[in-house]
């Protein structure tokens, strides 16, 4: 599908260059042409390479700057190094300040490809970071849809799951509203991807939905390898739901096909999950080959991924209690070699690290632990009493329920009501949110309160815009100050102008931005209210089904359990 891509990209690129030439006049000669035609109908890299030096030598002398730029792409691609990179800038050198469809964003996203695969993952992201902002400009849906996947792609690598989920939502948005046949795929891998970040989140509920869709489109659209992967991938989901003897079905099930294509990434994920499911059924004998089998991929590739520690933590720890140093040592040097590789590429970052193998640590822990269980032996009367107590408080609690069972009902049917309303059509998701207005010389004299500036005032309340519009509040790690900075503003700045503008907190506000999402998802998906509330809150950003669940009774009156009971029961 890439090479198609760019076979298509290369011909449109010619005829628009030849469009040009005729509007300025210019008459290509017939060597020109014919250099211009050998280029494009290069069937290997080093025909194209030929031919397309000689494609910049006489585009240079008949100061023809459309096909020289056109020379530089096609050098571009006749090149596996660094040389590709040097054309790629000369593009971009050309291009970069020019009005032009697919320029320079395809030769950024040539050198974001180079470096993705050299694992040089900071370039990589600065590359398609271009691509972006170009597309941006341009608004070239393609490119827009194809660099946000890659970033969010790169997020997900270096341990940053709940950034890349947006971004991924983002492209299945923009892939379902286009209508081109062509689009199926990234509908696919955007699907793909999302069940992958709830697989690495342990939200496998959520991870079994995705991938169900996902397989449905792949199937749908005759794609071989997204129907093995999407089948494979639900073994993942699978073990995440503790159904480990499904898992372990369709791992070793779909495995021989990513042998076959030697896909060192698919096949990692699976003999991984394959340990740990085999381990879960407490046969240590096949789980301990399966980690052998992923510590075999990284011997012979060196592709380090974070999730091999796991492996190499279980085939230690095996090995310790079966007394063989000899093996012991081996993958003690095996995880120190997969550590510094994970690091030297700012793949694996350390947060709240602790070492496992800390023995006397653990001891003195569980001999704490021992310790605080024996002085409790002798407030056990004080622990009956404690659950008296607590029944009494669960009855009471009871009683009360009950009596506010009709203000539950009430409240229910006004959320209902704006169920049926078209203001939770696409247009509008936060109807509790005061929408954008332009400040007008009224209002720049109220900001004067405020100390800053209607300029700075008015670039904020657009970035918001962009902000909501963009779903990006479906993110648990925002704070304001992580927004602050994306906005290049303050905290202090940023908080009052959502408290003025928005009429909250900047808490509240993203509270109401999720609540009202989730509000127009439920409505618009019905599978959705079968998933669990932890589930639930994943979906629309909250850390916890706790602070979910308290969100939406702050705002709806009722528990969001209670709303999907009810709305259950209406629908049958």
């Amino acid at each position: 599908m890439e090479s198609c891509r760019r076979v298509l990209i290369a011909l449109f690129c010619l005829f628009c260059f030849t469009v040009v030439g005729q509007q300025d006049n210019k008459k290509l000669t017939d060597e020109l042409l014919n250099i211009v035609i050998k280029t494009r109908d290069s069937k290997t890299d080093s025909a194209r390479n030929i031919n397309s030096k000689q494609l910049i030598k006489i585009s240079k002398d008949n100061k023809r700057e459309d096909l020289l730029i056109y020379g530089y792409h096609m050098q571009a691609l006749s090149h596996n190094d660094l040389v590709k990179i040097k054309y790629c800038d000369s593009v971009i050198a050309l291009t970069e300040f020019k009005t032009h469809p697919y320029y320079p964003m395809e030769v950024f996203l040539i050198k974001a490809n180079y470096y993705f695969e050299k694992y040089d993952y900071p370039k990589a992201l600065d590359s398609y970071i271009n691509v972006l902002d170009y597309a941006k400009k341009s608004n070239n849906r393609d490119y827009l849809i194809k660099a946000t996947y890659d970033i969010a792609d790169i997020k997900r690598i270096i341990g940053e799951p709940q950034q890349a989920l947006p971004l991924y939502r983002q492209v299945y948005d923009s892939s379902k509203k286009l209508e081109k046949a062509a689009d199926s795929s990234n509908l696919i891998w955007s699907l793909i991807a999302i069940a992958n970040i709830h697989g690495d989140l342990k939200n496998g509920d959520s991870a079994s939905y995705y991938n169900r869709r996902a397989h449905k489109v792949a199937v749908e659209n005759k794609y071989e390898f997204g129907v093995k992967y999407t089948a494979m991938s639900q073994g993942v989901a699978l073990y995440h739901l503790s159904r480990y003897q499904e898992a372990i079905d369709s791992l070793e099930k779909y495995s021989p096909y990513f042998e076959s294509k030697y896909d060192i990434n698919n096949l990692t994920y699976s003999y991984h999950y394959c340990g740990l499911a085999y381990k879960k059924l407490g046969n240590i004998a096949k789980s301990i080959k399966y980690f052998q089998k992923v510590d075999s991929l990284f011997i012979v590739n060196q592709k380090a991924f974070a999730l091999m520690r796991e492996p190499y933590e279980e085939l230690i720890t095996y090995y310790r209690d079966k007394n063989n140093l000899e093996l012991e040592l081996k993958y003690v040097d095996q995880l120190i070699k997969l550590n510094n590789q994970l690091l030297n590429e700012e793949i694996y970052i350390r947060k709240n690290l602790s070492n496992k193998y800390d023995l006397p640590k653990l001891e003195e822990e569980k001999q704490s632990i021992l310790k605080q269980i024996n002085r409790n032996k002798n407030f056990y009367g004080l622990i009956i009493i404690g659950i008296v107590i607590i029944l009494i408080v669960l009855i009471i609690f009871s009683v009360i329920q009950l009596r506010r069972k009709k203000q539950y009902r009430n409240k229910f049917n006004e959320i209902l009501k704006v169920l049926n309303q078209k203001e939770l059509s696409d247009s509008k998701i936060h109807e509790d949110i005061p929408e954008l207005e332009v400040i007008t010389e009224l209002e720049k004299s109220k900001t004067k309160s405020l100390n800053i500036s209607s300029n700075i005032i008015e670039t904020i309340l657009n970035q918001l815009g962009s902000f909501e519009e963009e779903y990006k509040f479906l993110n648990s790690d925002i704070s304001l100050n992580s927004l602050a900075k994306e906005f290049n503003t303050n905290g202090n700045y940023l908080s009052k102008i959502i408290n003025r503008y928005k009429g909250d907190s900047f808490t509240n506000y993203l509270s109401k931005l999720r609540i009202q999402y989730f509000i127009k998802s439920i409505k618009e998906d019905k599978s959705l209210r079968k998933f669990t509330i932890k589930a639930l809150a994943a979906e629309v950003g909250f850390s916890n089904a706790e602070s979910f669940s308290k969100a939406f009774y702050k705002y709806k009156g009722i528990k969001p359990s209670y709303f999907l009971r009810e709305l259950n029961k209406i629908q049958k």
